[in-house]
């Protein structure tokens, strides 16, 4: 086999196939990334870990048709070594591999497998197309709530729930015990009215997906693929259910009055800064516990650094209810729900839901819950 590519060309393909490569997979072959070379001027780039699969194509010089499977870790770092120009990539009958740059005299080897022993891969033809999205939208609604997404909580679905709402318009949900998060974006073209669920490594796999490029989404199999110019992903599905009775009850929950509002940029450094002066928490979970309390349209957060001592913040919110009330949250798990917003004006609410206390922050595409600690454990006891 022998294929002549852009630097730059072949750098993206290695970036968008990463997805599904495991550094650490046992299985060596699994680590890499099968390139399969047809007469023409282009090439097919496939990698799989057993749970997903990408395949990304892109335009090649083939000298010489063939196919080989080279160490994905490997190759990267070869070829981020080279300057730009193009690459001449080579391997002969008993898997040698030379790589030559066209703009330097560097040369570089390294063994390939033989690519009969590549995991293999069922033709990626996906079902009917459910929806069509931008990928600038999709990966903008599932970045937003990507803070919920979390593998460990409570055993719930490391994923993101995509539903169809009215006309165009989807929302995107994640939950994982302690915080939900919903985001709105809109299709380009919708065919259904399913539910889809997005795995969290699908989602990582699309984020090399190009902005400006329409995605389309199906399911079937309990596999979900996702299908755009020059690249094709095949995920198994989560087995799990997704809580929608809960997203539902969330959502059900959002209170009507507001408390008051405030930028979520303000917000997210006064609780940085007060969280430097404090210690942590001691217990299952070490955290940063910050008290809230709202007067008069002024926000004060303070953070016990000892029995003695305290970081204290203030700063003014607008369209305030006037009301006082004082409450306790977990400090990275809010920092991490405020990060999520864009620098805009956010309302602040909180309710009881299922018997427990949550703080609801809102803006017009997206909606952050995060649970507050409702019992104020003592401050941790300094060491003599």
């Amino acid at each position: 086999m022998q294929i002549v590519i852009d630097r730059q060309a072949l750098l993206t393909v290695l970036k968008r196939s990463a997805a599904a490569i495991t550094p650490n997979d046992m299985v060596s072959v699994r680590q890499c990334v099968l390139i399969d070379a047809a007469d023409g001027v282009a090439s097919s780039f496939a990698a799989t870990n057993g749970q997903i699969d990408i395949i990304v194509s892109a335009r090649a010089e083939v000298k010489q048709p063939g196919r080989a499977a080279l160490n994905h870790h490997r190759l990267s770092s070869l070829i981020n070594e080279l300057p730009d120009g193009y690459v001449e990539v080579t391997v002969d009958p008993k898997f040698r591999v030379s790589i030559r740059s066209s703009s330097s005299k560097r040369k570089f080897t390294m063994t390939a497998l033989d690519p009969v022993d590549f995991p293999p891969l069922l033709a990626l033809e996906a079902p009917p197309t459910l929806y069509s999205v931008e990928a600038k939208i999709l990966l903008q609604a599932a970045g937003e709530v990507s803070f919920a997404i979390d593998s460990k909580a409570f055993q719930l679905p490391a994923g993101a729930l995509l539903s169809p709402t009215e006309d165009k318009f989807f929302e995107v949900a994640a939950v994982d015990g302690h915080v939900f998060a919903m985001a709105k974006g809109w299709f380009t073209e919708r065919g259904s009215t399913e539910d889809c669920l997005l795995p969290k490594n699908f989602l990582d796999a699309l984020r090399g997906v190009p902005k400006d490029h329409v995605i389309a989404l199906s399911q079937g199999d309990n596999k979900i693929f996702a299908t755009a110019p020059d690249m094709r992903v095949r995920c198994n599905q989560i087995q799990q259910p997704f809580p929608v009775g809960l997203k539902r009850g969330m959502l059900q929950s959002v209170p009507t009055q507001r408390r008051f509002r405030v930028s979520s940029q303000a917000l997210l450094e006064s609780v940085s800064a007060v969280s430097t002066a404090s210690e942590f928490v001691e217990g299952k979970d070490k955290y940063v516990q910050i008290d809230l309390t709202c007067t008069e349209g002024v926000v004060t957060l303070t953070t016990r650094k000892s029995e003695s001592s305290s970081g204290e913040d203030e700063l003014t919110v607008s369209e305030s209810d006037l009301s006082s009330f004082k409450l306790h949250f977990n400090a990275t798990l809010m920092s991490l729900a405020l990060k999520s917003f864009s620098p805009v004006e956010i309302d602040f609410y909180y309710a009881i839901v299922a018997d427990r206390p949550m703080a609801f922050l809102k803006s017009e595409t997206l909606i952050a819950s995060v649970m507050l600690i409702d019992e104020i454990p003592s401050p941790p006891a300094r060491s003599k």
